[in-house]
């Protein structure tokens, strides 16, 4: 009788260690498992992710700005309703279009935001960070533009890079705004951002000119002034739509108060800080148009 008792303990123990060890061995499968995938999303994220250092960052592309003022509108109110840097997904999508963003197709950003998946959007928020910092440079601190009047009064058009040659051969690092009407002093030109005065007088390329440090420290230069307002100094304080001065037809000279060698009109430039060592003069044609079609 005390064997068979003791025989049927031990087989219930014996059962017992069995099933505390089947316990502990499905227990050891989840942590292995967990194991597994969390290895698993660290390397898709170092697949997806990490590439970040092998980006090149395409300066001569940024320069040109070619993006339509449709698209950024798309994006700001994307970035909105989703929360997110609206800037970044802007720069992915202009680097899928391969820097050119001229034309505006809603179907086909429609189908890019739909294409985007969980990964896709770790990716942008790294990648393409530094080129959404670029593209936010350029377009936050423009809150109006930078010639007072209707579209009758002044047109432009996209003359980045055209060729230039006073003071040697050079490039248009600028868009100009010309007066229809060609009538120097007629116009009044408005600063297109909050800043102080960086510098102004005579320039032997730019005649009367003007040059403003931006709150984010970028430079905005108004060149071929016919003249200022009366109390501009440099150090002064400045609100976007204040008056700097009036357009003319001053420079390509070097005495000063020089005119007459080109019709009447506003070169504007615009030079982004701590992007490159050197002077980064970007296209500011589409940015006009952005801040212009936002106004109306």
């Amino acid at each position: 009788m005390n064997r068979s008792r003791r025989l049927r303990k031990s087989r219930r123990q014996a059962a017992f260690r069995k099933q505390k060890y089947q316990r502990r061995r499905k227990k050891t499968r989840i942590l292995n498992l967990k194991a597994i995938l969390l290895l698993l999303f660290f390397v898709l994220s170092f697949i997806f992710i990490k590439n970040y250092d092998k980006i090149l960052m395409p300066y001569e592309e940024f320069k040109y700005f070619y993006i339509n003022r449709n698209v950024i509108t798309y994006f700001e109110n994307y970035g909105q309703i989703e929360d997110v840097d609206y800037y970044s997904y802007l720069a992915a999508y202009y680097a899928n279009k391969d820097y050119n963003l001229k034309g505006y197709n809603i179907e086909d950003i429609n189908a890019f935001i739909k294409s985007l998946h969980w990964y896709d959007k770790m990716k942008i928020e790294k990648i393409y960070s530094e080129q959404g910092e670029i593209l936010e440079q350029a377009l936050a601190d423009v809150k109006c533009f930078p010639v007072k009047g209707n579209q009758e009064e002044f047109y432009y058009e996209d003359s980045y890079g055209a060729d230039r040659t006073y003071g040697g051969n050079r490039l248009h690092l600028g868009t100009d705004i010309m007066d229809t009407k060609n009538q120097r002093g007629r116009l009044e030109i408005l600063s297109i951002t909050d800043g102080t005065v960086a510098n102004m007088g005579w320039n032997e390329k730019g005649g009367w000119r003007i040059g403003i440090n931006s709150p984010s420290g970028n430079y905005f230069y108004y060149a071929h002034l016919d003249s200022y307002r009366e109390d501009m100094e440099v150090g002064q304080k400045i609100e976007a739509g204040e008056i700097l001065g009036y357009m003319g037809d001053t420079g390509y000279s070097p005495v000063p108060g020089t005119t007459g060698q080109f019709p009447v009109h506003l070169h504007l430039g615009i030079m982004l800080r701590n992007i490159t060592d050197e002077e980064y003069w970007i296209n500011p044609y589409y940015i006009l148009r952005y801040v212009e079609e936002k106004g109306n």
